[in-house]
């Protein structure tokens, strides 16, 4: 995918980088910071499953919608790529996926990463349609065996930011 800066009016939340904590959530006992282990191991296994044709695109979604991602943002907004005519916005479920993002870009090893910390529900319904362009969202694309796209489509965003040439497209090739 080729990066392209977001330079839409798209919502800015608290902006991150990997080393601060962000709002909602908690630390350890000894104020090591905890994501949402839970949530994000279920989104994992779900979209396993799918890859291998074993499992619910449905509940993948949904798991998706709950569960908190990390979102690279730039000076323009969140960090975007082109393919196929449609806008991808990256996002990770953890700020090991997000580094090995970072670094297969060129980043350095401690380099830091800003990023917004949002519910998928968010990303698809509030920052996709904002986007005014076909735009999809997609999870850990540094990982070949657990990246997934979420594409512009009816039941995945909102009817008003889905893209009717690419659920044709979707259709003709099948799962």
């Amino acid at each position: 995918m080729r990066d392209t800066p977001n330079t839409r009016n798209m919502p800015h939340p608290t902006p991150h980088t990997h080393s601060e904590r962000p709002f909602g959530y908690r630390t350890g006992d000894r104020g090591e910071f905890l994501r949402s282990v839970g949530e994000t191991v279920q989104l994992t296994e779900h979209i396993l499953a799918v890859r291998v044709g074993e499992g619910d695109p449905r509940a993948m979604l949904g798991e998706f919608r709950r569960t908190a991602v990390l979102v690279p943002r730039n000076e323009a907004g969140v960090l975007a790529g082109m393919s196929g005519g449609i806008q991808w916005i990256y996002a990770f479920t953890d700020e090991e996926r997000l580094a090995r993002f970072a670094a297969a870009r060129g980043a350095p090893p401690d380099a830091e990463v800003p990023y917004h910390v949002l519910l998928g529900a968010r990303l698809l319904d509030v920052v996709v349609p904002e986007a005014g362009v076909p735009t999809g969202v997609a999870l850990d694309v540094a990982d070949a065996e657990r990246a997934m796209l979420f594409p512009p489509v009816t039941g995945i965003v909102p009817d008003q930011a889905a893209d009717r040439e690419t659920a044709d497209e979707m259709l003709r090739e099948g799962p």
